[in-house]
């Protein structure tokens, strides 16, 4: 189902994979060691401007991490992988963490700056982990600090956010009345 236009360097088909390993690399850490696989109705590359697009149901899963897509460009000018830029009705990725949790999020266009390392989601953006959820047109997220930032552009609207606190010590007075209850009966 892959139609090819032009004749891919074997450079870029590598460098394009490289590219894809950091993605959303706050999830498995061996993930990043896993072959990236790219599905989709066609992708036409272009050995001179280093542009790849996918087109149709694109689905690009490496390890943990699953993107779906409607359509992603890939820059690698200079055979040197600068962005990637995903769009769909929406996007969607999901992704493993180390401790087992899943990693969802979503918009209607997803970049990827590589230099940068900033991954934006915009446009009906959603990102959730666990019962924690944070909505806004525009979410930024850097993997190398674990920095969030969402709103503040034009037209983002309000940041809708959900927390649940994992307060161990309202659990652990629980637990412990529990025990006094228990023992109080014996």
């Amino acid at each position: 189902m892959y139609t090819l236009l032009l004749k891919p360097s074997k450079q870029l088909i590598l460098l394009l994979c490289i590219f894809l390993m950091p993605v959303l690399s706050w999830g498995l850490s061996q993930d990043v060691e896993e072959p990236v696989n790219i599905e989709a109705d066609t992708v036409a590359f272009d050995n001179e401007k280093g542009v790849a697009d996918y087109q149709g149901n694109v689905i690009i899963i490496q390890g943990s991490l699953e993107i779906r897509a409607d359509k992603v460009k890939i820059e690698a000018p200079e055979h040197e992988v600068t962005s990637m830029v995903a769009f769909g009705s929406p996007v969607n990725l999901t992704q493993k963490m180390d401790d087992d949790q899943i990693v969802k999020g979503q918009g209607n266009k997803v970049t990827y700056n590589v230099k940068g390392k900033r991954i934006v989601l915009l446009d009906n953006a959603k990102l959730e982990q666990g019962k924690d959820i944070i909505i806004n047109n525009y979410i930024e997220y850097l993997p190398d600090t674990g920095e969030l930032y969402a709103g503040g552009k034009k037209d983002s609207g309000r940041v809708k956010a959900v927390f649940h606190p994992t307060n161990k010590a309202s659990t652990t007075k629980t637990e412990n009345k529990q025990t006094e209850s228990k023992q109080t009966k014996k």
